[in-house]
């Protein structure tokens, strides 16, 4: 389970963070620890501990063998790029870690009579020492210690293990070529593991960067902290009188132009990011911006929908349920902000266009390029003003039927391909 959860970071970069990432990763562990219970059964007793160090080395190898892998396996594109890549990090350390189980038993079984209750105990142990790695990973090492740390403390766990009846040159082998592959990070002004990403911040022409998992959220010029992106003065200038709520805080550039605005910010690390690094002085509600508008009973003029992870756009804020909560929390009169990165004429933009028109009578469009970049969908209950471009109609987005990622597959290669171009060097 701590490879599971380590490998949706790993693969991140180049796959995001989407329900192809997690099926692959899923499936690779599945098949390959059913082949090692299959392997360790035949194996017998005589390597138990040979396997388990074995084990130990090659998820310490991972985390510096996923730029190669992921480079070699991109021209698969998102579906089957994340299932090789997936394959190729985490087949090895799976299949030995399976193998571990059925080998455990032969050894720990003294009698024919005791092989049913020893497997039980075995299991039972593997299952417990599963969760309790899950759960120490996911809600607390993430955050204090980054991803690759975690799989080589996990590893080191792994190769002490081995120590007991190992043979010393197997020992000396393994460190040989361990202690090489842990190398620190490139120069980052900020590079943090957060509960939802890996954060980053890094410079490159005179322009400050915030990514998370390898995607640019946020640029600003260094001299000034000026905007780089023309969309947020879009909907900045697009705000009524009145009451304002931003969902999703990036580097705080829009919150500075609508200083009086509520904004909620899911990661508290791109807060903190924010604040120590884009000159961000607000005090944001850390919270995810559906669960937030859910649970207030305030009423905004203007709600701006900022929010993207890594290269995903949670799929839960745009669909016609979560806009639905958006117009119940508006005041008569007022209106939705959407920004979304697509092509205007893509399948996602048809989507976004259509959902909320399926709960307000009136909705425009703008983009700050005819091929791909920022398209802003501006939504309410009264007429809006202003020149607004032809977008098609597509299919409502629901909770129940909600294929996000697969309608964002081409642009999330293209955004990523465009980003490595520029930002490779703060990527991995």
């Amino acid at each position: 389970m701590v490879l599971e959860i380590a490998g949706t970071r790993l693969l991140s970069p180049f796959y995001g963070n989407t329900v192809y990432v997690w099926t692959s990763l899923i499936c690779t562990a599945l098949g390959f620890l059913a082949l090692g219970y299959w392997l360790g059964g035949k194996a017998g007793r005589g390597l138990f501990q040979k396997t388990v160090l074995a084990a130990g080395v090659f998820a310490a190898l991972t985390p510096k063998l996923a730029y190669p892998v992921l480079v070699l396996t991109d021209v698969l594109g998102p579906v089957w790029g994340s299932l090789a890549a997936s394959i190729l990090l985490f087949s090895v350390p799976m299949t030995l870690l399976g193998s571990v189980i059925p080998q455990a038993v032969s050894i720990s079984t003294k009698k024919v009579g005791q092989a049913g209750e020893q497997a039980g105990k075995v299991y039972a142990a593997s299952s417990l020492g599963s969760l309790s790695g899950a759960f120490l990973a996911g809600f607390v090492l993430v955050p204090l210690m980054g991803v690759s740390m975690i799989i080589y403390m996990f590893s080191a766990i792994l190769i002490a293990l081995s120590f007991l009846g190992c043979d010393r040159r197997l020992l000396i082998f393994s460190m040989v070529i361990l202690f090489p592959s842990i190398s620190p990070s490139p120069e980052l002004l900020f590079d943090v593991d957060g509960p939802y990403g890996r954060v980053r911040v890094g410079e490159k022409d005179g322009m400050r960067f915030l990514l998370v998992d390898g995607a640019t959220q946020s640029c600003a010029r260094i001299k000034d902290m000026s905007l780089c992106y023309q969309y947020i003065g879009i909907m900045a200038d697009a705000r009524p009188p009145g009451e304002a709520l931003i969902i999703g805080l990036g580097g705080g550039q829009l919150s500075k132009l609508m200083p009086d605005a509520d904004t909620v910010e899911i990661d508290p690390e791109v807060v903190r990011a924010a604040r120590m690094h884009f000159e961000y002085d607000g005090d944001p509600i850390v919270a995810d911006g559906r669960s937030y508008l859910r649970n207030t009973d305030k009423k905004y003029s203007y709600i701006v929908l900022d929010a993207l992870s890594g290269y995903t756009l949670p799929g839960h804020l745009v669909t016609k349920e979560s806009f639905s909560l958006m117009r119940e929390r508006l005041e008569p009169g007022g209106g939705v902000a959407v920004n979304i990165i697509a092509r205007p004429d893509d399948d996602f933009s048809a989507a976004v266009h259509s959902t909320l028109k399926s709960v307000f009578p009136h909705v425009g469009a703008k983009y700050t390029s005819p091929d791909f970049g920022n398209v802003v969908f501006f939504a309410s209950m009264e007429p809006i003003g202003g020149q607004f471009a032809d977008i098609p109609e597509g299919i409502v987005l629901t909770d129940d039927y909600n294929p996000t990622d697969l309608m964002r597959k081409d642009i999330m290669i293209e955004l990523r391909d465009e980003n490595r171009r520029y930002l490779g060097q703060f990527i991995y």
